[in-house]
């Protein structure tokens, strides 16, 4: 759940913030030496979106620990909640003259327990969205790179094909929703414009590099 939700952060991230993704329509340079010249059409390269998150190992990395995090966040709330629960059958039992001082630690409780999930809950948020900042700009930066290696004026963020796995009917209609915003309305891809597999290959070694050299 989590790793899907950060995929899917990454994707409104980059289609909403315009970064190193271009998200843009294919675009069309006009040749200026001569008025009655034909426009040289651009080269436009794309990546496989819903490729990038279970082959990226800093994203896998990344998700897991927001995994045992929120997994954490979890038991911390099932403990409070119990507490809760707990004086809340205790007044239901007790005597009158006792009822009054188990109302206020209910109330004390259920206050606790509604401060503790909206603060965690902001945490995990403000969490995420750095985890989705770092991640697009390793991206846009590695991307950028590779671009200029292919020789290309722009790079559009495509979402599954209809030859991919999860273009087949497998995937809620909430997740191909999710995808529109990056959608190209392909029809026709000419062989080599595919950046997926270098870029995540390129991912993928600078962060083994990054991370042999943090432990230097």
């Amino acid at each position: 759940v989590m790793a899907r939700f950060l995929f899917v952060g990454i994707v409104l991230f980059g289609a909403s913030l315009g970064l190193g993704l271009s998200f843009a329509r294919p675009v069309t340079v006009h040749a200026s030496a001569a008025a009655d010249a034909p426009p040289a059409a651009s080269r436009v390269g794309y990546v496989r979106m819903a490729d990038l998150p279970p082959r990226m190992f800093k994203f896998k990395m990344k998700s897991d620990a927001m995994n045992q995090k929120r997994n954490e966040s979890v038991q911390k709330m099932q403990k409070l909640k119990a507490e809760l629960e707990s004086k809340k059958a205790a007044l239901q039992a007790a005597p009158a003259n006792q009822k009054p001082a188990l109302e206020f630690a209910v109330t004390a409780a259920q206050r606790a327990f509604e401060d503790a999930e909206k603060t965690e809950r902001t945490v995990m948020d403000a969490e995420s969205l750095l985890m989705l900042k770092e991640l697009h700009a390793d991206i846009q930066k590695v991307l950028k790179a590779l671009a200029k290696e292919r020789n290309l004026d722009a790079v559009h963020g495509t979402p599954p094909l209809p030859t991919d796995p999860a273009a087949r009917g497998n995937e809620p209609i909430a997740m191909n929703l999710f995808f529109r915003p990056c959608s190209m309305n392909l029809l026709y891809l000419r062989e080599g414009l595919d950046l997926t597999d270098d870029l995540i290959e390129r991912l993928n070694e600078k962060f083994l590099e990054d991370r042999a050299a943090a432990k230097d």
